[in-house]
């Protein structure tokens, strides 16, 4: 069976209370890796700011969203369907139809960006 690629990349929202190190912890990353893929001269960041943010080494199951409200960027692979993406995620496929305004989501392609918003799982 073929394994469903861990996601590109996840953008996040910096709210008030966090910090560049609390969401490093949050997301099995270290400061040093958001400060490089964010070109961040230091550790100040500020409410509303946009980080991307790349999973963890080793810890792709690991590397969940805390809240439903966090967006993943998923790169579709050979081989994916809306069906198996969405089943990875624990989403609808309408729903990341509707999220990525798909007339027709049966026709993806390889290298497609979706924007998907999982499920929290416990």
């Amino acid at each position: 069976p073929r394994s469903i690629h861990s996601p590109s990349a996840v953008i996040y929202t910096v709210k008030s209370g966090d910090t560049l190190s609390t969401i490093a912890q949050r997301y099995h990353s270290t400061t040093a890796q958001l400060k490089t893929i964010n070109h961040l001269p230091n550790n100040l960041i500020r409410i509303g700011q946009k980080l991307t943010i790349t999973p963890g080494s080793g810890k792709r199951h690991a590397f969940q969203p805390k809240h439903s409200h966090e967006m993943i960027i998923h790169t579709v692979h050979q081989g994916e369907s809306i069906s198996t993406i969405a089943h990875h995620y624990h989403v609808s496929t309408h729903q990341i139809a509707s999220w990525n305004h798909l007339k027709h989501p049966s026709m993806i392609h390889i290298g497609q960006k979706l924007q998907i918003y999982p499920k929290k799982t416990t």
